[in-house]
């Protein structure tokens, strides 16, 4: 067993386990058990539908909530030295995964801290389900294009203005969400669309 973080409410190691390395979380309190709850809840409930990027559940109980060990490393230390291309890819990746979980109604709540909970190894996954929230559509992608493209500047790859961007949210918020796909996967070029988007999306 390591102990791979700390906060004030839950420590998270790394163990061994009948399903191979998987993390243990373990509540300090609590708010941390029913914050483990919902992690359980919602990433149940994403793999009932077939969700492969975010971590599988394997046990739960009120001394904490194993599950799948992502062995990679959060998306600020992935894009340190990157190349444009591979960030840009990253990206398109973790929007991919919360415009999944947008249709099936889970809220992230937490993906204004994307530098955390998108965590990158072979491709990227979104972890930390511990604020979640089911029956809330159109929400989670929202809020990660929010700190991709307006906290921070990586817009710049992708060759749209923040107005078209605004405006396209503003039609995903609606319920509408081609506009934002199509721009976010296209931008202003020719290229074909990533297949990590619904096809019947463009």
């Amino acid at each position: 067993m390591r102990l791979l973080a700390e906060g004030r409410r839950t420590k998270v190691f790394l163990v061994r386990s009948r399903y191979g390395l998987s993390v243990l979380k373990v509540p300090k309190n609590e708010r941390a058990k029913a914050s483990l709850w919902r992690e359980r809840i919602a990433l149940r409930y994403l793999s009932s539908f077939g969700v492969q990027w975010v971590p599988k559940v394997y046990e739960f109980n009120e001394n904490g909530l194993l599950e799948e060990y992502i062995p990679g490393v959060p998306f600020y230390k992935r894009v340190k030295g990157a190349s444009d291309e591979e960030i840009r890819r990253v990206i398109l990746e973790s929007l991919a995964i919360a415009f999944e979980i947008d249709v099936l109604g889970v809220r992230h709540k937490e993906l204004s801290l994307a530098h955390k909970h998108v965590f990158v190894y072979d491709r990227a996954y979104l972890i930390d389900f511990g604020h979640s929230a089911i029956g809330v559509h159109r929400r989670s992608l929202p809020q990660l294009a929010a700190y991709f493209f307006f906290r921070n500047d990586y817009l710049r790859l992708f060759n749209i203005s923040k107005d078209e961007l605004k405006e396209a949210l503003k039609e995903y918020k609606r319920g509408y969400p081609k506009k934002f796909i199509r721009l976010i996967a296209l931008g202003r070029g020719t290229r074909s669309p990533p297949q990590i988007f619904p096809l019947s999306t463009f």
